[in-house]
């Protein structure tokens, strides 16, 4: 992790590399929070120009760079992909002199869209508002009204700030996708037939959606098809669980059925401890999948609350599972128990030490390796909740025209 009456993006997301709190850190520290005015190199801070309902509820700002801003973290935007050439029209229109821009040869403009106001407003109504010596008043002779609502609406300008940011968190959802194929791979042997199906078919999904996204749209029947997915996780998640649960119970039960020394009695444990691990890898794969889900439902708009309730949700699951899995207090009694019966008259005392310690070290490898798989994916969900607020902050677009055409876009670091 993620917004009322605002732009909601997401993953992935994000999703995705992972941004991790000190990228955050250092991202915070780097740049400020752009406010409606911004602050960039070169900028023209005396003129520029709004497009909104009222001059206190714009969602855009317009406004010339003497220069490119090179002190900030940019990062390069597809022009088609983005279908950032809604901009055109209107850049093409705005006077020059109202932004302070140089009439010939290249220009640098700067466009922030407000991503709390981008959906407040239905594309009705709009008027345009210019800066000059430090105070914003209307300002008619920009354009009239009926063609400004012709050059740009709320809607549009809403679904470009959508995929700018959602497009940002693609490769980390598919980076996600490739980790669960892989390791749905390395447990093939485990897996039920029916719990495979739900990992793969989630993961093709997912992956179908990413392509959806990342060509700029965000279909309906896609995000409903989300809750689809989460419900088919959560119920393989929770059979898995519950196998756990009654594998664990059934430890004290292993029978020691050697007539003389140990060694079948050692397998026994071995293979317990075997299932339990592939059923563990199992649910962390489930754990991964909705996860996944969720980062591709927060590159869509709206559902700010249910996208905070899932991530609490996955998180929630976590702590449940540390509880009563291999974490748990039963969990390693019971084992350790079990373990404490490996004794034979028939075999060297040697031998006994030998098998004990290979299976406290096999499962205590198991135990590491869940907990350590279950802390990386809770932090990567609990810096979620900033990264899903940090999608409302305002988008900040370097653009650079020749001939009043986009050329080359860029994204600043908000």
């Amino acid at each position: 992790m993620l917004l009322e009456n605002g732009i909601l993006f997401g993953a992935a997301i994000f999703f995705v590399g992972v941004l991790l709190t000190v990228f955050i850190s250092k991202h915070r520290r780097k740049t400020s929070s752009i406010s409606g005015a911004g602050h960039l190199v070169g900028r023209s801070e005396s003129n520029s120009v709004f497009i909104g309902g009222d001059k206190s509820a714009p969602f855009l700002e317009v406004a010339s760079l003497q220069t490119a801003d090179c002190s900030s973290e940019r990062r390069p935007l597809n022009l088609g992909q983005t279908k950032i050439d809604i901009l055109t029209p209107l850049l093409q229109l705005i006077p020059t002199a109202a932004v302070g821009a140089e009439i010939a040869g290249k220009r640098y403009m700067q466009v922030v869209i407000d991503g709390t106001l981008a959906k407040s407003a239905d594309g009705n109504g709009l008027r345009a508002f210019s800066r000059a010596g430090g105070k914003i008043k209307e300002n008619a002779r920009l354009f009239g009204p009926k063609k400004l609502q012709t050059l740009v609406g709320a809607a549009q300008v809403w679904q470009l700030a959508s995929i700018i940011v959602a497009q940002k968190h693609l490769a980390d959802i598919q980076e996600s996708l490739d980790d669960i194929k892989e390791g749905v791979s390395s447990i093939e042997k485990f897996l039920v037939g029916e719990r495979r199906s739900v990992l793969v078919g989630a993961v093709h999904y997912l992956d179908q959606a990413r392509e959806v996204i990342q060509q700029g749209e965000f279909p309906e029947p896609v995000r409903f098809n989300l809750e689809a997915v989460e419900r088919d996780l959560i119920n393989a998640q929770n059979h898995i669980q519950s196998e756990i649960c009654d594998l664990i119970d059934r430890t004290p039960m292993i029978k020691h059925s050697d007539s003389f020394g140990t060694g079948d009695f050692y397998k026994n444990i071995d293979k317990h401890q075997r299932k339990l691990e592939g059923l563990c890898e199992e649910w962390v794969m489930c754990a991964r999948a909705r996860i996944a889900n969720w980062m591709v439902l927060a590159a869509f708009p709206h559902d700010e609350a249910l996208k905070t309730i899932r991530r609490n949700s996955i998180l929630k699951s976590f702590e449940n599972f540390c509880e009563i899995g291999l974490s748990g207090d039963q969990a390693s009694k019971s084992m350790n128990d079990k373990i404490g019966e490996l004794r034979s008259l028939f075999n060297k005392s040697s031998t006994i030490s030998s098998r004990k310690r290979t299976l406290e070290g096999q499962f205590q490898r198991v135990k590491d390796k869940v907990e350590s798989e279950l802390s990386d994916l809770e932090f990567f969900l609990e810096t979620g909740s900033e990264r899903l607020q940090s999608y409302q902050r305002p988008i900040t677009l370097e653009l650079e025209m020749v001939r009043d055409e986009i050329v080359s876009a860029m994204e600043l670091a908000r």
